[in-house]
């Protein structure tokens, strides 16, 4: 008996490693693949672009926040001056200043940004899918079902957030958005809600505003619409979260929102009735442009009938699962992320759809209405682990996964090709930045904003010796 107690106790130690192996092996797999698909999008960066300051970098609130922080006039003041939107664009415009005093001005300080909120979306949404959606499935499938959320989170179709000024920072609000919806999500199942939950999600959906900013207000309506679905689901916390909500909604409004009297100008052009078509094929567009993006998106401006109503029809039936299969008593969030997409397609196209219908294109949209595509698939996975009898349905959503999968790589092999041009483009703005006092018109329009903007910004970046002059 001895003999065997020791024999028993020596095993312990081997046993209690290997469990503690299996379950960190599947998180430091999903770290490993993370970092691999951050590193793709490294080598993208390295072929398609420059160290180049132009375009938002040279609009205020940015370019004059840096001024007057370097020269130690009022920054405050600069830092919490709205943009043209109505919105304090306050921690852009300080890590920016932050960017220019510690780095010179380098664009590559935002690409970081970029990455590390995509670093932290997907991880966030990997402890979710292992611990809530799928926690009764093997680590190792969990894992594999995760690998089309990182291959959606880390596409090319979002190439201006990538490459383009301040579009890093779209990419950080990711790391906001995720917490937020799964810190919903869990007070919406709880049992109770007690005032230190609430007031936990208050600070975290008031800290999330200053980085969602415009988005702030759709995550706001996103997370109401989900607490009155729950409190009609018969959920206790329904009504502890939407009061919670509101609340963070007014204060975190307040953080960064400016009304446009304030700006002398309306911040909200309603649309005539003539002008509900040009809305709603913006907003087919931009459901397109999730799936597919190409350089002339003026060309497949009519393509949102395509793939726009294909699309439409695919959340209107995963919700249809997720509804009528009662997902919502698993977890909130798969349906948070098609509301949110479908509403953020909603306020874009009524803000925008006067820029014309083919600008629903706009790449900077898709890091936003990606997440629709990503709320599909989790549903589809769930209806799948089920084995409902809805097959039809399962199936069509599983071919519309599968499509906007394969139309998301004809994007990447695209957007490889053109890298090189772009890469281009960016010598030609450095050259024209050298001797920019002489340039053209025609030359300083590649800045990508007006005229008077970019010869108000340059002698900025020279007096400080940043960007170009370092």
């Amino acid at each position: 008996m001895t003999g065997a107690a020791n024999r028993l106790a020596k095993s312990a130690p081997g046993a209690a490693d290997r469990s503690a192996l299996r379950r960190s092996g599947p998180l430091l797999g999903a770290f490993v693949l993370t970092g691999c698909a951050v590193l793709y999008l490294v080598l993208y960066a390295k072929a398609a672009t420059l160290d180049v300051v132009y375009a938002d970098y040279l609009l205020p609130p940015f370019i004059t926040a840096v001024d007057a922080c370097m020269s130690g006039q009022d920054c405050i003041g600069a830092l919490l001056a709205p943009t043209s939107n109505g919105y304090r664009w306050t921690v852009p415009a300080l890590l920016l200043s932050a960017n220019a005093m510690l780095f010179g001005l380098t664009t590559r300080f935002e690409l970081a940004l970029g990455f590390v909120g995509l670093i932290l979306a997907s991880l966030t949404l990997y402890l979710w899918l292992s611990t809530t959606w799928l926690r009764s499935a093997r680590a190792a499938a969990a894992v594999a079902a995760w690998l089309p959320c990182l291959f959606f989170l880390f596409n090319l179709n979002q190439w201006e957030n990538i490459v383009l000024g301040i579009g890093g920072y779209h990419l950080l609000g990711l790391a906001a958005l995720f917490p937020c919806l799964w810190a919903v999500d869990h007070l919406l199942r709880a049992p109770r809600v007690t005032t230190r939950q609430a007031l936990a999600l208050l600070l975290v959906l008031v800290v999330s505003s200053v980085f969602l900013l415009q988005y702030f207000v759709v995550l706001a309506a996103s997370a109401a619409l989900l607490a009155l679905l729950a409190v009609a689901a018969g959920q206790r916390g329904g009504r502890a979260v939407l009061l919670t909500v509101l609340a963070a909604s007014v204060v975190g409004l307040l953080l960064t929102f400016v009304p446009g009297a304030s700006l002398a100008q309306s911040s909200l052009v309603r649309p005539g009735a003539g002008e509900l078509t040009s809305v709603a094929r913006f907003f087919l567009n931009m459901l397109a442009a999730a799936m597919l993006q190409w350089e002339g998106k003026r060309v497949l401006a009519d393509s949102g009938y395509l793939l726009g109503l294909p699309a439409l029809i695919a959340f209107a039936m995963a919700i249809w699962l997720y509804v009528s299969q009662r997902m919502y008593r698993t977890s909130w969030l798969p349906l948070a992320l098609c509301i949110y997409s479908l509403l953020a397609c909603a306020v874009v196209s009524f803000s925008r759809f006067r820029y014309g219908v083919e600008y629903g294109f706009a790449s900077r949209y898709t890091s936003q209405t990606i997440l629709g595509l990503i709320g599909c698939y989790l549903v589809l996975i769930k209806a799948l682990e089920d084995r409902t009898q809805e097959r039809g349905a399962i199936g069509l959503l599983a071919a519309f996964c599968l499509g906007a999968t394969v139309l998301q790589v004809a994007t990447h092999v695209v957007q490889w090709q053109i890298a090189p041009h772009r890469q281009a483009y960016y010598r030609e703005v450095a050259r024209v930045a050298a001797t920019y006092e002489q340039a053209s018109d025609a030359d300083l329009a590649l800045f990508q904003i007006p005229l008077e903007s970019t010869r108000q910004a340059l002698p900025v970046l020279r007096r400080h010796r940043l960007a170009f002059f370092r």
